[in-house]
């Protein structure tokens, strides 16, 4: 597999009523982001960047535990610093990324993703070639999700997070998932445009899709049937749920 992973792990996640990141706590028998790790090892990538920030040294040395029993992914960190928002946690990657390798972004408090559906995207992403493909799901209560904007022939035309999103729009049941696969050759010129020009001033990973879409280029669409898979922790009833 010609790509690198990038998990964005670098949250505080105030809801979860605890000073601990939130990709350290444990479900099941292990930190959230282990389970994360452990999938992004077994769909076969070969080289990962976790991006901290929040009590990075935690984060850090709970990696590096898990890394000496999975010695076959080599990971490195990259340090956010102050979060504002996840296109800026990507472009924090940029000098620790393979300059040659294509790039899957993975969330560190998603522990439901499973190796074979980063696998079967992975093939989807090889197929179609675009520079970006977007990882998406459809929810019948998508609040607080980003929804996925088709345009001609159902193609992607945009994702405009809730905050920033009109009534119509926020109708919308397809919703990104936070997983993107997305080209090396046009990734980092893509992000340093993204401006904060949004209801939370954050610089938003989802606006590289219209930014790639006015360069012509394209933008690619992954809806995967299993929304379960995707379901995110904020909150310790979130963690419960996913525990049960």
């Amino acid at each position: 597999m010609n790509m690198h992973a990038v998990i964005l792990a670098a949250g505080r996640g105030k809801r979860m009523q605890s000073d601990l990141p939130k990709v350290l706590h444990v479900l099941g028998t292990k930190p959230l982001l282990w389970h994360v790790l452990d999938q992004v090892k077994a769909a076969g990538f070969p080289s990962a960047t976790v991006v901290v920030s929040y009590k990075k040294e935690l984060v850090e040395k709970s990696v590096m535990a898990w890394q000496a029993t999975n010695p076959d992914l080599l990971v490195n960190f990259a340090d956010q610093g102050e979060p504002r928002g996840t296109g800026h946690a990507l472009l924090s990657t940029e000098s620790f990324v393979p300059k040659d390798k294509d790039i899957a972004v993975c969330l560190g408090d998603v522990p439901g993703i499973q190796a074979k559906t980063l696998q079967q995207i992975y093939a989807t992403f090889t197929a179609q070639a675009p520079a970006a493909l977007v990882v998406s799901m459809e929810l019948k209560e998508p609040k607080g999700y980003g929804r996925i904007v088709r345009g001609v022939n159902q193609s992607i035309a945009a994702i405009v997070e809730e905050k920033d999103a009109s009534e119509e729009i926020r109708r919308i049941q397809e919703v990104n998932t936070g997983i993107f696969f997305l080209r090396c050759s046009d990734v980092w010129s893509a992000l340093k445009k993204i401006t904060p020009q949004n209801a939370q001033g954050e610089y938003y990973l989802t606006d590289i899709v219209s930014i790639l879409l006015n360069e012509n280029k394209t933008v690619a669409a992954y809806l995967h049937p299993n929304a379960d898979e995707f379901r995110g922790v904020n909150s310790p009833e979130d963690l419960q749920r996913l525990a049960s």
